[in-house]
């Protein structure tokens, strides 16, 4: 499972950097031996994943009013499922960096974690539309929404 949220993750660490990716994968402080480290990738990536589905399941099923029936709505809940992803994608890491449980041949920065928390946010949303076309057949109201049958 760390090796897949590895490999998606890792599609981007030309923006939140390479120690970042190596301390997010498990990096113990010697040099690219990541057996002692706490892999986050993980978690933070089926709490990425999870959360999406979630707020799909909120909009199509638990919302599913004619009302909603909207693309705006549908960009207003994906926006959410960003918004918490993107928090969420830099505070995991940013408190490792407040707490110096950074390897110290990491150089890890809050610009960093802040760049990871987007690319977090970018996946959130593109498995949100993903979710969205899979599971918006069976919605009574918003079947529709965003992408017209």
């Amino acid at each position: 499972m760390k090796d897949f949220f590895a490999s998606i993750y890792e599609l981007f660490t030309s923006l939140y950097g390479e120690d970042l990716g190596l301390h997010l994968y498990g990096h113990n402080g010697q040099a690219y031996e990541t057996n002692g480290g706490q892999a986050l990738y993980t978690p933070i990536g089926l709490a990425m994943v999870l959360s999406s589905l979630l707020v799909v399941l909120i909009f199509y099923y638990a919302i599913n009013r004619p009302s909603f029936n909207r693309w705006y709505h549908w960009l207003l809940m994906m926006g959410m499922a960003f918004l918490g992803n993107a928090l969420a994608g830099f505070y995991v890491p940013y408190l490792d960096v407040e707490a110096s449980r950074i390897a110290t041949d990491l150089a890890v920065f809050e610009g960093n974690c802040v760049a990871f928390g987007f690319v977090n946010g970018l996946y959130s949303a593109v498995f949100f539309v993903l979710f969205s076309m899979a599971l918006r057949w069976w919605s009574r109201n918003c079947s529709s929404t965003p992408f017209p049958n």
